[in-house]
This record gives structure tokens, sequence and C-alpha cells, in this order.
């Protein structure tokens, strides 16, 4: 296995190669946080990467996810790959040092690598209380990996005895981001023959997992025929963006500015929804690489 240093150089190059908004919302914090934020994005590039490979079946991607779990959860120094990809376990030396220095709880892994299991091998959720637990597996997992590499803010005895609240504001945050994800990828997840927005709320507006991933494969849907569902979608999203903002007064002043970019990026996204619903049954919604710059510009340059 490479090296430490080599491990964080190759996390480091994962997260330049992505061109993604994360590198500019990390390129504040200190030294040793931007390490580990790089080995944090590395990870979820390559068990993401893992899930999405159609070239994989359902178990090779279950066999590599499980290997992925087992070699973090144990650091094992001995490790030899059982793979042939020369740079699927790179990311483990340094995502496990962040792991350890950071106090990145184990259950955030063991969760995470849940989730990518759900989508390796893929069947509709039921209702909202399932939509909440893949919620926190891919997304809730990292907020909180996220929160303790940033720390909170310090001197303010009331931060301590707040945890509670904190970890429920970083799930509504979670929660919120990837239901965003989810609508903007519906045309994207449909074409892989997938639907994420639960069946009983599909069944609420005369749609089944079936009947509405045929609409958006065929582009068949008539105006405004999906709106109303997609708008009470959008309006979920919304509660959870507002109720959760009240994390940012406990987090470290830099902490702070890497959460708000995030958030305002999903926030952003999530208005090209409300704004045009039909838009992402046709063909999804995205920011602009000039909007992306914009907003790490208002964030970081403008405001104190």
């Amino acid at each position: 296995m490479i090296s430490l240093s080599q491990s964080q150089q190759y996390c480091r190059q994962v997260v330049k190669n992505s061109k993604s908004s994360f590198g500019r919302a990390i390129s504040i914090l200190p030294s040793e946080s931007q390490t580990a934020m790089e080995a944090l994005y590395a990870f979820m590039r390559t068990i993401d990467d893992i899930a999405d490979d159609d070239a994989l079946n359902a178990q090779e991607k279950k066999n590599r996810l499980e290997e992925i779990r087992q070699q973090i959860l144990e650091a094992r120094e001995d490790f030899t790959p059982t793979y042939n990809d020369s740079d699927l376990f790179n990311f483990v030396p340094a995502f496990s040092d962040a792991v350890e220095r950071f106090a990145i709880p184990q259950s955030c892994v063991t969760d995470v690598i849940d989730g990518m299991l759900f989508d390796s091998d893929f069947r509709p959720l039921k209702n909202v209380d399932e939509l909440k637990w893949y919620c926190h597996c891919v997304a809730g997992t990292v907020g909180l990996a996220c929160v303790k590499i940033w720390g909170l803010k310090q001197g303010d005895i009331s931060v301590e005895h707040a945890w509670g609240r904190i970890e429920s504001w970083i799930e509504q945050q979670a929660f919120a981001v990837q239901l965003t994800n989810i609508l903007r990828d519906i045309k994207e997840d449909a074409l892989r023959g997938r639907v994420y927005i639960p069946v009983d709320v599909l069944r609420r507006y005369a749609w089944n997992p079936a009947l509405f991933i045929d609409h958006v494969q065929k582009c068949s849907f008539k105006e405004g025929e999906a709106t109303d569902m997609i708008m009470d979608l959008v309006a979920m999203a919304e509660g959870n963006y507002l109720s959760s903002k009240l994390l940012d007064e406990y987090l470290s002043p830099r902490g702070q500015k890497s959460n708000r970019l995030i958030r305002r990026v999903y926030e952003t996204i999530l208005q090209k929804v409300r704004n045009c619903p039909d838009l992402v049954l046709a063909q999804g919604v995205h920011l602009s690489r000039w909007e992306k710059v914009k907003l790490a510009f208002t964030e970081f340059l403008w405001k104190k």
C-alpha cells in the first residue's frame, strides 16, 4: 500500500480533477482540516463510483465495498488489495488517518457504505422514513464527518451542551441536500431505471415507480402533470434547509464559511427546480461554472 503522504497527495488530486464546488468549500480551511476533507471526498468518490459502475454486477460491487469497509475500520498495515485496480484503495491511508485524527465515528464509515450497498442493488424506497434512512446514509454521515473536521466554535460553553441539537441540524441539512440531488437527477436516474421518490409519495399523485420512470424516459409528461409532486418535494427540502441554518452558529468560523457555501450551492439548485419544475423531468438542472464561482466569491470575499 502507498504511504500516508502519497495517499494524501492522491486524494488532493482527486479533488482537483473533480472541478467541483467542494474544492472551493474546503480551500479556506486550515491545512490539516483541508487534507482530511480531501481524503473524505476521495473516499466518497471511490465508493460512489463503485456503486454506479454498470460494468460490475451487484455481488462484485458488494465485495469491493465490504473490502473497503473492512480496511478502514481495521486499518491493517499489512492489507493487500484483492483486486487489480491499482488505485482503488489509494485513499485508504489518508482517510484512515483523518478518521483517527478527527475522531470521526466508525458509524459514518459503516452507514455510508450501507447506503452505497443499497445503490448497488437498488429497490424503490417505500416511504419517507426509508428516504430519511437513505439520506442519512449517503449524506448525513458525510455531514457529521465534515463537522468533526471543521470543528465547533471555541470558548462558548453552550456549544458543549448542544451536541444533540447539532446532530439533528446536520441530519436536516443532509436530508435537504440529498433531496435536492434526487430532484436534480430525476432524468439521469430514470435513464438507469430507478427513481428515488418514495413509492407512497408517487402513489399520492397517481404514479407508481414503473409508470413514472417510463414517462421520464419517453418525455411523455403533459405540461404540469407532475408539477404538484415536484413542488411538494421542493417545499420539504426548503423546510429542512431553513430549520438546519442554526447549525452555522455552532461551527468554527471557517467551518461556517465552508458549510454556507455548500448549502448555498444546493439551495440555488433547488431554486432552479422551483422555477422550472418541468425541466427536471426533461433534462435536469445544474449550476454553470460561473454560477459556482459567483457563489464562492460572494461567500468568501464579501462575507465577514
